[in-house]
């Protein structure tokens, strides 16, 4: 296991309905198929094997959110989580790799450092996450990735 950065994914467009979060649209430059997901912005990608990490916001800086997927080599999302709190500006930066498996960015805050681990083999997890990480399914869910404040 061991991540590298990419830059598979290209943004074909992006969509803002009324009342609801915006949608981007992704192609895969090597198969040329086209994915929609939430969010706007595509700020970071990443490989591992075969798996891709997309790392996206949704382009308002006032109250901003990021998702953070994992896409399996068929183009489905195996993980996702969302970090985001409301009326709470945010913008990714600092973002690196630190070991194989693991990711450290900041988002809120320059000073506050989040770590993204993507495991070797998923577990289920029964509640979801602490505020402000979210998942879609809050309970009893399989996941790959485990986020972290650590500072």
């Amino acid at each position: 296991m061991s991540i590298i950065e990419s830059a598979i994914f290209q943004e074909v467009s992006t969509e803002e309905p009324e009342n609801k979060p915006p949608r981007i649209m992704l192609c895969h430059s090597q198969t040329n198929k086209v994915i929609e997901t939430v969010g706007a912005v595509l700020e970071a990608q990443f490989m591992d094997g075969d798996n891709h990490l997309l790392f996206i916001s949704e382009g308002i800086p006032y109250e901003e959110s990021l998702h953070i997927l994992l896409i399996s080599s068929d183009l489905i999302i195996k993980d996702s989580i969302e970090l985001s709190a409301a009326y709470t500006p945010g913008m990714l930066r600092n973002i690196r790799i630190v070991q194989p498996n693991k990711i450290q960015f900041s988002f809120f805050n320059p000073e506050e450092i989040w770590v993204l681990e993507l495991l070797e083999k998923p577990y289920t997890q029964l509640w979801g996450n602490r505020f402000p990480v979210k998942r879609k399914s809050p309970f009893l869910h399989t996941t790959w990735l485990a986020l972290r404040k650590a500072r």
